[in-house]
Formats: structure tokens, C-alpha cells, sequence
């Protein structure tokens, strides 16, 4: 009786254990096919490289904050926005997809100089430069344009006026306390009003190839 009682017991015991073994498998075969079928459920994480201008920009993503540069994040659409002191904000949804590297370069205009502000900046600029808009490239174009102006300063031009000859030289004004934009140029003239200065500059530029608009120009006298 006694062994027949074990044998019993053994028997039940095994088929306890059987019972959960096989129920591992279905779960297991389940899972595998769910996975097969319908991709993990758990999100894969991908990454998404953030250049924004300025670099002191505070960037939140779905409204936690992130940094510039590369972070891991799950693959979907997603919240961005970014915002800094003197500038204007930006606020916009994303896509980021799995399985490469998603990237974000864009710019805050400053409420004081616009896009000016970069020229200030050579960090800033760098940043700007990844930016692929046509406002920014035009802006650079005209940047890169303007300046080569400088290495031809001085320039000494003669003109015509109503009251007879007049003269202006065009220097670097870049270094004078009077300058509030980067590109500035100081300007001398032998002119008898600020209206003819300002004419013989306009010409002066334009005949080398220049635009005046792309400069600020205090005057010497």
C-alpha cells in the first residue's frame, strides 16, 4: 500500500509539472509567433541628432528636455520644441524612424538682429551653417559676398557733385564702438552734406560690385 502511495503521489507530481511545462510552451510558441507577425512589442529605441541654433537653445522633445547632438529615443512621432532668451521660439511634430540616424538642424531668429546675431557668433555660425533653407543660404551667400569687400578697404573714390568735386574713403568700420551690425564700414568724406556722402558710398560699392544694403556706414564727419 505504502508503495503504491508513492507511485501515486509521483505520478500526480509529474503530471503537475508536465502540465506546467507544456503551458511554458504554449506561451513561448505564442509569443514567437506574436513577435514573427506584429515585431517585438517592446519599442526599439533609434537615434536623432539635434543641431539647433543657437547651441544655448533649451530643446524639449514630447515636453522632457534633451540635448543637442545624438540621443536614443523610440521610433514615432514626437513633440519638438525649442526656445531661447532674445530669440523667437519654434514648436512642430517629427517623425523619427527606426534603424538609422534621423537628423534636425534648424535656427531661432533673434529678436534684435535676425540672422545678423550669427555673424557674432563663430559657434553659433557653425551650427547655422547646417541648416538647409533657402533663407539661410541666401544669407550666407550674401554674408561670404560682402566680406570680401574688406580686404580691398581702403578704397578712395572721386565723384561728381552740385557743388562741385567730392571724395569718400571707405575704410573698415568693423572695430568702432559706433557699429552695432558686424559688417560696417567708416567712411571720410571731403563732401559738403551727408546727402552727397552717402551718394559717392552708394556708388562707390555699387561700381565695385557691392550693395550698400548689405552694410551699416557711419560716417566721418
Amino acid at each position: 500500500m505504502k508503495l503504491r502511495g508513492v507511485i501515486d503521489w509521483a505520478v500526480s507530481h509529474f503530471k503537475a509539472v508536465l502540465a506546467v511545462l507544456l503551458g511554458a510552451s504554449v506561451v513561448m510558441f505564442v509569443a514567437t509567433i506574436c513577435i514573427f507577425n506584429f515585431g517585438d512589442p517592446s519599442p526599439t529605441k533609434t537615434l536623432l541628432d539635434l543641431n539647433i541654433a543657437p547651441l544655448s537653445s533649451k530643446i524639449t522633445l514630447d515636453g522632457n528636455d534633451i540635448g543637442q547632438g545624438t540621443s536614443e529615443v523610440v521610433p514615432g512621432t514626437h513633440h519638438l520644441a525649442f526656445s531661447a532668451e532674445g530669440f523667437n521660439s519654434k514648436e512642430y511634430d517629427i517623425e523619427v524612424k527606426a534603424n538609422q540616424t534621423n537628423s534636425v538642424s534648424d535656427y531661432l531668429m533673434n529678436n534684435e538682429n535676425g540672422l545678423e546675431y550669427y555673424l557674432f557668433s563663430i559657434t553659433d555660425m557653425e551650427v547655422l551653417k547646417t541648416v538647409k533653407s533657402e533663407d539661410v543660404k541666401e544669407f550666407i551667400d550674401n554674408y561670404n559676398h560682402a566680406y570680401t569687400l574688406f580686404p580691398k578697404l581702403p578704397i578712395e573714390y572721386t565723384f561728381y557733385t552740385d557743388s562741385g568735386l567730392g571724395k569718400v574713403i571707405i575704410k573698415d568700420g568693423r572695430s568702432s564702438r559706433r557699429c552695432k551690425k558686424y559688417l560696417c564700414l567708416e567712411v571720410a568724406s571731403i563732401t559738403d552734406t551727408l546727402t552727397e556722402a552717402k551718394s559717392g558710398v552708394m556708388e562707390a560699392l555699387h561700381n565695385s560690385g557691392y550693395s550698400i544694403t548689405d552694410y551699416e556706414v557711419v560716417y566721418d564727419f
